[in-house]
């Protein structure tokens, strides 16, 4: 009885110290994703692009998840996403971690080709969350990236909830989320659709609606002012 209390005794000190050990440097050794965004390449390769939030109070040891921060955008050529990943995770210095991640930005040439093995890789991913919005870029997603990461303006890791408000300056306004268009995707009397956003003069404008015929995007529907 006395080997069995030990042994017990032993099993939560180690779960204890596993625990604190985790909350106090866990977090220091990821990146979050603020968004991330997917382009066509010949031989069935993908563009991986991460945008990460870069925590003004990094140095000082919190985590990039800052609600007020400033990103950097990291790029690479990859079969799959899960690849991209991988070699993201062996360049940067920490762990990519998509938690966080706010959006997910396809390019209007991929979600044409189909999206529908990119979209399972994600909806299975158990890091993201099914709240995520989903965008289709009317040119590619990392220079859709590059421009809201150089607007120069400290943000907010929602900063992309602005373009489901456009209703202020278009009367238009649809969320399109992860968890939507799985259902949509999986509904043989429903078509997926989600956020049409376009490049204006270098500035990333919502314009109307990507809509699908299961996972291909067949046209766009645009909301003039």
């Amino acid at each position: 009885m006395k080997k069995l209390y030990v042994l017990i005794f032993i099993v939560l000190l180690v779960l204890l110290v596993s625990t604190t050990s985790y909350q106090k440097t866990g977090l220091e050794h990821y990146y979050f994703i603020i968004a991330l965004g997917l382009d066509k390449l010949e031989n069935d390769m993908l563009k991986i692009s991460v945008q990460l939030s870069t925590s003004n109070n990094e140095d000082s040891g919190s985590s990039g998840s800052s609600q007020a921060s400033s990103s950097k955008v990291y790029s690479v050529e990859a079969h799959s996403i899960n690849e991209g990943i991988t070699i993201l995770n062996n360049y940067l210095s920490k762990k990519l971690n998509l938690s966080h991640c706010s959006a997910i930005i396809f390019s209007e040439e991929l979600a044409r080709d189909g999206i529908k093995k990119h979209f399972n890789t994600l909806s299975n991913d158990v890091e993201l969350r099914q709240s995520a919005l989903l965008i289709v870029s009317s040119t590619s997603s990392y220079d859709f990236l590059k421009s809201v990461s150089s607007s120069e303006e400290t943000f907010s890791s929602r900063m992309y909830d602005h373009y489901t408000s456009s209703i202020d300056y278009t009367g238009f306004s649809y969320k399109s989320t992860l968890g939507d268009f799985f259902k949509a995707l999986h509904n043989e009397s429903i078509d997926p659709i989600c956020l049409y956003v376009a490049n204006s003069n270098n500035i990333m404008q919502t314009s109307g609606l990507a809509i699908f015929k299961s996972d291909k995007m067949v046209e766009n529907i645009s909301v003039k002012n």
